[in-house]
């Protein structure tokens, strides 16, 4: 296959990011990568498409060939969302992609297992732990997902309705880690020998924890994250206070995660984004 550069805008719950990666072979190199703290249910859809203009911009001065623009969780309840749509068209991107929480949990699975260093076992889990919805999918890195589930329980929805106060109470913490065991009490995945994390409050959540969480890690990630107020604890930690904002929620989701997979989960080095752009590049390919 031959290399394409090519990127993709991803419109979550939490963050608009921008990936721009040169694709050859099924390995992926990223060229540019941006992050911006807006959420499409706060935000006017014109503000989020001026987003998405300076984006591509600097996508295509980055030397995409192609930019996809997609949405998840958010955009799939957003009433506007027709018209971000529209909005995406006429800034000559295509469109706007609203995945289902099959595609997500298809390209969450693809972007994990095919960006990994060295062999995977036979089988694996992917949580990919999203603002607004959490995925688990489980299957062969060489074939792809055999199983998945998806449930309404995501960082923001979970900090929204269980941890009003900053830092959280030990009550409101308490109803947030019930709430999660609750949304996953009925999931059972197969099988596996390796479960990856994927998602931005992984990636956080890894730098912290040395790559990986399990419940241990997680009990101390909690005491850290929640000595003091998000702003006090992000500038001591080096991330962004509005991460730190959800980060105890997105812990009580992988708390939950890990009575159903092998700990520790590992942080992948991929997700969504780069799931994305390899399979465009195939579909390219095949042309």
């Amino acid at each position: 296959m031959p290399a394409v550069v090519l990127g993709v805008v991803d419109i979550g719950t939490n963050t608009t990011r921008l990936l721009v990666a040169e694709v050859e072979a099924e390995k992926l190199r990223p060229l540019l990568q941006r992050r911006h703290f807006i959420a499409p249910r706060e935000a006017a859809i014109d503000e989020v498409a001026r987003l998405v203009e300076r984006e591509a911009n600097a996508a295509r001065a980055a030397g995409a060939e192609e930019l996809i623009a997609v949405g998840t969780a958010a955009i799939r309840r957003l009433p506007e969302a027709r018209r971000l749509a529209r909005l995406c068209e006429r800034l000559g991107i295509g469109g706007l992609r609203v995945l289902s929480e099959a595609d997500e949990a298809r390209f969450a699975f693809l972007g994990a297992t095919r960006s990994e260093p060295g062999e995977l076992p036979d089988v694996v889990a992917v949580a990919d732990v999203g603002g607004g919805s959490t995925e688990l999918v489980v299957g062969s890195p060489r074939e792809g997902p055999g199983w998945w589930a998806s449930r309404p329980l995501g960082s923001r929805a979970l900090t929204e309705r269980a941890l009003h106060s900053d830092p959280p109470s030990g009550e409101q913490l308490a109803a947030a880690r019930n709430a999660a065991a609750r949304r996953l009490a009925r999931v059972e995945p197969p099988p596996c020998e390796l479960a990856l994390a994927v998602g931005g409050c992984a990636a956080s959540l890894g730098r912290l924890s040395g790559g990986s969480l399990d419940r241990g890690s997680i009990g101390e990630l909690f005491e850290l994250l929640l000595e003091d107020d998000s702003v006090t604890v992000g500038n001591r930690l080096g991330i962004a206070p509005q991460r730190v904002r959800l980060l105890p929620a997105a812990l009580a989701v992988y708390e939950a995660i890990c009575e159903l997979v092998p700990e520790p989960l590992r942080i992948a080095r991929g997700g969504i984004r780069e799931g994305l752009l390899l399979d465009r590049a195939h579909e390219r390919a095949a042309l």
